[in-house]
């Protein structure tokens, strides 16, 4: 759970009511009091995020690598997804066989929130056109 601890000041909690007053501009889910503090937790980002291949060769050997090399780093599974068809992100044979070509969209999926980097930095590698 992504929790952030706010002063005191702008928010103010009522026991009896259970009513909170927010005097800033804040986005928030709901808020929660944990041994006497009071957490505002947030919007988590999603577990995933759709690409598009952008450069002319599609997803190919040498760029299914430099997403495996990024994949092995992660805590849980990451997932490449085109249609109907899954991969396992850090097998480049997996990765081959989507056959991603141009313009192809293709869904990047992390189990854990600890590999959030790792999902953004897959995405930056794709959108770059894998820097060719």
């Amino acid at each position: 759970m992504i929790a952030d601890i706010y002063q005191r000041d702008p928010i103010s909690y009522s026991h009896s009511c259970q009513q909170f007053q927010i005097d800033n501009d804040a986005r928030f889910d709901r808020l929660e009091k944990v041994n006497g503090y009071l957490f505002m937790v947030t919007k988590r980002q999603k577990k995933y995020k759709v690409v598009t291949i952008k450069n002319e060769l599609g997803l190919h050997a040498r760029s299914a690598a430099q997403i495996a090399n990024i994949a092995v780093n992660s805590t849980a599974n990451v997932w490449l997804k085109k249609d109907d068809k899954i991969a396992d992100a850090s097998s480049i044979i997996d990765i081959l066989i989507l056959a991603c070509e141009k313009g192809t969209k293709m869904t990047i999926i992390i189990e854990d929130w600890a590999d959030i980097n790792i999902l953004n930095a897959i995405v930056d590698l794709v959108d770059s056109g894998f820097g060719e």
